[in-house]
């Protein structure tokens, strides 16, 4: 007859909680939202103010200028955190907006505004309902600082801001000394042209007056 071991009751209940434990695990990944398994974008584009749209792509987690890009703009944040992005810019002069469109393999593109010139850092927003494999991202706004300055620098975005066309002026040309010229040149041909028609009426009425015949 073998009679239980003492511990044999202690080691049951380890096992069963060590069982549980593993099962508590895996229903927490299954659980988890497929953006936080996924991988990040492959490819992106740029648009905006005076300038050309900017295609870009690069492989994840490389050191390419992409990839430069992705982490500078805050798109892991954006999309699923972990910390709640400010809804509401907290600078006062934003410059002009650029927009990133993000391409995500097996999913849909998501926008990201952009600000390179903003002050005193760049800042980027991505506008929450937009979903990733079906889950809405976080969204919100990020201070993408001197590490986003330089990553849009590498990836083609102009340094400084695009100066705005000029206006244009409703006033009237200023009159230069050919214009008087050419209004004098006409009143004198105005005025010689009324002079050769008076001349002409005389003559006229010279020629159709009767002459007198003197009786001999």
């Amino acid at each position: 007859m073998v009679l239980p071991s003492r511990n044999s009751g202690l080691f049951s209940g380890v096992d069963a909680y060590v069982v549980k434990g593993l099962a508590l695990i895996v229903i927490v990944v299954l659980a988890l939202p497929a953006t936080a398994l996924a991988k990040g974008p492959s490819r992106a584009s740029i648009a905006g103010p005076g300038l050309t749209t900017i295609r870009i792509s690069g492989a994840e987690g490389s050191a390419t200028p992409f990839w430069s890009l992705v982490r500078a703009a805050g798109w892991f944040e954006a999309v699923w955190g972990p910390s709640h992005l400010p809804k509401t810019p907290s600078h006062g002069d934003l410059g002009p907006r650029y927009t990133i469109t993000w391409t995500v393999p097996s999913s849909s593109r998501l926008r990201q505004d952009v600000y390179p010139y903003a002050e005193p850092y760049p800042v980027t927003y991505m506008p929450p309902g937009q979903k990733i494999w079906g889950t809405p991202v976080r969204g919100g706004w990020f201070v993408g600082g001197v590490k986003l300055s330089k990553a849009l620098a590498r990836v083609g975005v102009p340094a400084e801001a695009p100066q705005p066309p000029p206006s244009a002026s409703h006033e009237p040309p200023p009159q230069g000394p050919a214009s008087e010229l050419r209004a004098r040149d006409i009143g004198v041909i105005v005025a010689g042209a009324v002079i050769l028609a008076l001349a002409l009426l005389f003559g006229v009425r010279a020629i159709r007056r009767p002459r007198r015949t003197i009786a001999t």
